[in-house]
C-alpha cells in the first residue's frame, strides 16, 4: 500500500553529509522534490526552514547560490536516468539508463559530497582540478576522478534534455588523461590457476564463487553481466551464453554473446540445478565482490589486484599472449579493436605473432 502524499515540507538530515535538506511533494512532476538548507546545524536547518514555508525555494536562493546545483543535476539523474533513489538509495522500478548503477551512485555520493550545493556553472577548468586533487589525496587514481567527472557531465545533459538546466549553464568539465596502460593490472597464468583452484574449494554448498570465477574469465566478462544471468540467457542448444537479456536496453557497455565451452557448461549446470530463481546467481541483487577479494588475498595476491574485474583484463591479456588477434579479443569483451590495443597489447609485444588457440582452462590449469 503506497504511502500517503505528505501535504506540508518536512525537514530531514543527509545520512553522509549531516546536511539538512527540506523536502516537498510536487503536484506538478508527481515526485518528491528537496533543497538544500545549506547547513548541519540543527536550529539554523529550523530558522531556514521556517523561511522557506513563508517565502518558497526562492529565499534560499542567495546569488552566490543562484541557478542549479551539482546536488540537483545529480539526484535527478539517479532517479530519472540510473534509477536509484537519491534519498533511500532504493532501486526505482522500470528504470535503467546505466550499466552499473552502484558505480554511477557512488560516484553521485562523492560529487556531491565535494560540490554540494555549488552551482553547475561555477564549475570550471580550476574546479575540475582541484576535485582531482582531492580524489588523490584521498588515494584515488585520475581514472576514478576521470570517471566521476564523466558522471557530472552526464548528469547535466540528462537535466538539458529535460528542460531542467540551459546549454549555457553547462560547466567547463576537464577531464583527467586517460591512465597510463600500464596501470591495467591482471593475473599471470600461474595466479590465475591458483585464484580458479582455491575457488574450486570453496564452500561445495554454494556453487556460486567458483561458477563466478570460472565464467567471468572464461567469458571477459564484466561483475555484472556474470551477476545477473537468468536462465533464458543460457542456451545450450546453440552453444551460446547471452550476457545481455532479451529486452535489455542496450548501453556503452556491451555485454556480446559467448561461446560456451565444456568448462563455462559445467558450472552453468550447476548453477542452474542450485538456483530456485530465475537468477542463476540467486537474484538480481548478488554481489561477489567481498567474497572474491577474499578469495584472491587467500593466494598470496597484493589486494589492489583482488577486484573482480582483474579476471576481465586477465582474460583478454591471456589471449594476447597466446597469439589470439586483437580483432578475436575485442569480440569476446565487446569492446573495439581500438580500446583492446591502447589498454592491453603492451603486455605481449613479443607474442603477437603466436598462433596457440586459448579456449578453455587446459592452458591455465594445465
Amino acid at each position: 500500500m503506497p504511502r500517503p502524499k505528505r501535504e506540508v515540507p518536512w525537514l530531514d538530515r543527509h545520512k553522509s553529509t549531516g546536511r539538512y535538506y527540506v523536502h516537498w511533494y510536487d503536484e506538478n512532476t508527481g515526485r518528491t522534490e528537496r533543497l538544500s538548507l545549506r547547513t548541519a546545524d540543527a536550529d539554523e536547518a529550523q530558522d531556514r526552514y521556517v523561511e522557506f514555508i513563508r517565502e518558497g525555494r526562492s529565499i534560499l536562493r542567495s546569488p552566490s547560490h543562484a541557478g542549479v546545483t551539482v546536488t540537483e543535476v545529480m539526484d535527478w539523474y539517479l532517479r530519472d536516468h540510473a534509477g536509484i533513489d537519491p534519498y533511500t538509495g532504493d532501486i526505482v522500478p522500470g528504470v535503467d539508463g546505466v550499466a552499473d548503477k552502484y558505480r554511477v551512485n557512488r560516484a553521485a555520493e562523492v560529487i556531491k559530497m565535494f560540490w554540494e550545493d555549488t552551482p553547475v556553472e561555477s564549475i570550471n577548468v580550476p574546479e575540475s582540478r582541484r576535485y582531482r586533487a582531492w580524489r588523490e589525496n584521498n588515494g584515488c587514481a585520475p581514472s576514478t576522478a576521470r570517471r566521476e567527472l564523466n558522471a557530472l557531465i552526464a548528469a547535466c545533459n540528462h537535466a538539458i534534455k529535460w528542460d531542467r538546466l540551459t546549454p549555457d549553464k553547462l560547466p567547463r568539465v576537464e577531464l583527467p588523461p586517460h591512465s597510463p596502460v600500464s596501470e591495467a593490472k591482471y593475473l599471470t597464468k600461474e595466479e590465475t590457476k591458483a585464484v580458479i583452484l582455491a575457488a574450486r574449494e570453496a564452500d561445495e554448498a554454494d556453487p556460486r564463487l567458483r561458477a563466478f570465477t570460472v565464467l567471468a574469465y572464461l567469458a571477459g566478462a564484466r561483475r555484472r553481466s556474470i551477476e545477473r544471468l537468468t536462465r533464458p540467457q543460457v542456451r545450450f542448444d546453440q552453444g551460446r551464453l547471452h550476457l545481455t537479456p532479451d529486452g535489455a536496453k542496450r548501453t556503452k557497455k556491451r555485454a556480446p554473446v559467448t561461446p560456451i565451452n565444456e568448462d563455462m557448461a559445467a558450472e552453468l549446470r550447476r548453477l542452474i540445478v542450485w538456483s530456485n530463481s530465475e537468477y542463476l546467481f540467486g537474484s538480481a541483487g548478488y554481489d561477489v565482490r567481498k567474497k572474491f577479494t577474499k578469495l584472491v588475498v587467500s593466494c598470496g595476491i597484493e589486494r589492489e589486484r583482488a577486484m573482480p574485474h582483474i579476471l576481465r583484463h586477465s582474460r583478454a591479456t591471456h589471449m594476447l599472449q597466446d597469439g589470439e588477434s586483437l580483432w578475436d579479443v575485442a569480440k569476446l569483451l565487446g569492446d573495439t579493436v581500438e580500446t583492446i590495443e591502447r589498454v592491453y597489447g603492451h603486455h605481449c609485444p613479443d607474442h603477437m605473432g603466436g598462433k596457440r588457440t586459448f579456449s578453455s582452462l587446459s592452458n591455465v590449469l594445465g
